[in-house]
């Protein structure tokens, strides 16, 4: 069945992931996130991701979660050398599988499509993850019906992928190495748009004016007012805050919305997710004003 969405049913979702994944969610927190939240996006009775190796050859099942029995645990891992999912990566294109049963007839030996069809599923969509010219996993989408997938959805999955794979390599305690100050931005980060056209250059560095940013009509209420003995020589780069730190302004989700409100005391781990954030052009400012003495 088509599905047409406004630019904010597609855009919350991720919005809401990268307020969890500031304040600590784990990969499989973040992905506990996706199965409750985006079913109004893809529809989908089980989502499943597998982490691809830095060969691009070996796939490994990380997470699972399903509405019925789960039998292609977290661990099982596949060769991906002359592999259908092989050639999704090449394209980095979502593949449709309507009919997992006849699929599964023409290739009898493929032991994960027989695990998904006793595990009731009929179809699926498979969505690679990319970050810059780096595979890093694949995001399962199936359902128990035949002929659940589109071109609809596959239109959407490509337009938000991008997005998530950033967001699910962040929440990650080691990122895969790639080096994050070359990772490609797109359109303003999502704040406006959902559409994905990678930019030619890494998005420069703003100024310590311009992390100022005003509060919208539609923001969040707990925002607190910026204390007036802050200076504008207070503001830090992400890099050099440190815990204990508060917040002397919020830092925001490109011009869209609050990630962390006025008054955050900061943790080692919310400035590591914010430097991830920033390096991957999800947060498009670099500095932010601190209460002084803290």
């Amino acid at each position: 069945m088509s599905v047409t969405l406004t630019t904010k049913e597609c855009v919350d979702p991720i919005y809401e992931l990268s307020l969890k994944i500031v304040a600590g969610a784990t990969l499989e927190e973040s992905l506990d996130f996706v199965f409750e939240a985006f079913e109004h996006i893809v529809p989908y009775d089980r989502i499943g991701y597998a982490e691809v190796d830095e060969t691009e050859t070996l796939a490994r099942a990380r997470w699972a979660r399903s509405r019925h029995s789960v039998l292609l645990r977290t661990g099982y891992a596949a060769s991906l050398k002359h592999s259908s999912l092989s050639v999704v990566l090449k394209y980095r294109q979502p593949r449709v599988l309507n009919n997992l049963p006849e699929y599964l007839e023409h290739r009898p030996n493929s032991r994960s499509t027989e695990l998904m069809v006793k595990e009731g599923i009929r179809s699926s969509m498979t969505c690679p993850l990319f970050v810059r010219d780096r595979a890093i996993g694949l995001l399962f989408f199936s359902s128990t019906e035949c002929d659940t997938y589109d071109d609809s959805h596959v239109s959407i999955l490509k337009d938000i992928s991008v997005h998530l794979a950033m967001l699910l390599m962040a929440s990650q305690p080691t990122a895969p190495q790639i080096d994050l100050l070359q990772v490609e931005c797109t359109n303003d980060d999502l704040p406006t748009s959902i559409s994905t056209t990678p930019s030619e250059t890494t998005p420069p560095e703003p100024t310590v004016s311009e992390t100022k940013v005003s509060q919208t009509a539609g923001d969040p209420e707990p925002i607190a007012a910026k204390p007036a003995n802050v200076r504008k020589q207070d503001a830090l780069l992400f890099s050099q805050l440190k815990p204990g730190m508060k917040l002397a302004e919020p830092v925001r989700f490109g011009n869209r919305g609050l990630l962390l409100a006025s008054d955050t005391e900061l943790t080692q781990l919310s400035i590591d997710r914010l430097v991830a954030l920033r390096q991957q052009g999800i947060v498009t400012v670099s500095a932010v004003r601190v209460v002084p003495g803290t």
